[in-house]
């Protein structure tokens, strides 16, 4: 064995950053265990084996990380937005007006374009919020007249 290049000699071969952890980890765990050089993976000499040894730096996903995006669920969200404000702003006729408009039109615009997940909420949402508008209104105005 050549001098300062065997077990437990404190040398590490040049196998990069993730081998030579993984190199120590085995060494402290063959020195744990006692057991014998011959327990340790081989040391890669070439840089092709120490590609193979330490393996690739980072791993490539090649799969879709998240759903893909249907044209319009920014107006669908929108819609939803603008019905769930008409609906908590109802005792203020201009904003709700307004909002449920808006919100109503963003989600028709939405469902044309082909969005189905959150368009039907905010229309549904806005014309709750329309009727509220309505009603409020109508009882503002028989109340006007009463007086």
């Amino acid at each position: 064995m050549a001098r300062g290049r065997g077990f437990g000699s404190g040398h590490i071969p040049n196998i990069g950053k993730l081998g030579r952890k993984y190199y120590k980890t085995q060494v402290a765990n063959i020195k744990k265990r006692e057991m014998t050089q011959s327990d340790l993976p081989p040391v890669p000499e070439t840089p092709e084996e120490e590609k193979d040894f330490i393996g690739e730096p980072y791993e490539t996903y090649t799969g879709e990380l998240f759903e893909k995006k249907q044209k319009g669920e920014g107006l669908a969200y929108a819609s939803k937005i603008m019905g769930v404000v008409s609906i908590v702003l109802c005792c203020f006729p201009l904003i709700n007006f307004t909002c449920s408009g808006l919100g109503l039109a963003f989600g028709i615009i939405a469902k044309n374009k082909g969005c189905t997940k959150h368009t039907l909420a905010g229309i549904i949402l806005c014309s709750i919020g329309l009727a509220l508008d309505l009603f409020g209104t109508i009882i503002s105005f028989s109340l006007a007249l009463k007086n």
